[in-house]
């Protein structure tokens, strides 16, 4: 269940108040088990494009035979990659027109935004591999990933602004790297011309329940990032001198 936390809180808890109800797989890749859990009372299957904050890529098109196999729409969140990256009613998804309605307002600078911004995203990413504490890095757009053959297939010019890395130590230690930023703001938006620093357990998925962490790859000592508009080297500084005053 690899979802961000509205979606999971939406899903669970939300939405059944009005008799509408979510069935989740462990795995939205495990094609198998995807299909098991359609019933005659399936109306739909929902998926992140790329998922917030692991950036775990989904097989957009296998996912579409599946549903469409069963007379479902495959329904797609496709918040991190934007239109500009990844287009998901090209393999298959249906397209919501109240969403297409909100991306044509930002669409006369969103190609030259986001080109920046993935290219800082993987820049910092790379980076973060050889950074002292820190334990392992979410971007999908990485080679050794989980999800890298989806993301050449998906996603070839990039996966987006967002990714996510562990550190060593506890959430003390996540707090102390949080406090002495000083080019990243505190906030939980995604996208943003500013990057932005969260700690999810406390933020994003604060509403989700613990035992859906590991399925949705959040911990305590898990730190998301969606990076912005300003130069690479002052965030990469930014994060370096974090992350060595925390210890």
């Amino acid at each position: 269940m690899n979802l961000y936390g509205a979606s999971v809180d939406a899903l669970g808890d939300f939405l059944p108040k009005f008799g509408i109800y979510g069935d989740f797989v462990s795995d939205i890749n495990d094609l198998a088990a995807v299909e098991a859990t359609i019933g005659d009372d399936t109306k739909a299957i929902y998926t992140e494009s790329v998922a917030n904050p692991s950036t775990a890529v989904a097989d957009i098109e296998s996912l579409a035979q599946v549903a469409h196999r069963h007379g479902i729409p495959l329904i797609v969140d496709n918040t991190v990659p934007t239109p500009y990256l990844l287009r998901p009613i090209e393999f298959g998804a249906v397209q919501s027109p109240f969403n297409a309605y909100l991306q044509l307002i930002g669409l006369e600078t969103l190609a030259v935004r986001e080109k920046q911004e993935v290219a800082s995203a993987y820049a910092i990413a790379k980076h973060l591999q050889s950074v002292p504490r820190v334990k392992t890095v979410n971007y999908a757009a990485l080679e050794g990933q989980p999800t890298t053959d989806f993301t050449h297939k998906y996603l070839p010019n990039g996966i987006g602004t967002v990714l996510s890395f562990t550190v060593e130590g506890d959430e003390r230690n996540v707090e102390r790297i949080l406090d002495s930023t000083n080019v990243f703001s505190y906030v939980p938006n995604i996208g943003d011309s500013r990057s932005l620093i969260v700690n999810p357990t406390k933020a994003t998925h604060r509403e989700v329940p613990a035992d859906y962490y590991d399925a949705a790859g959040v911990s305590d000592n898990l730190i998301r990032l969606s990076i912005g508009l300003e130069n690479i080297y002052d965030l990469i500084a930014d994060l370096d001198q974090a992350i060595a005053g925390a210890y």
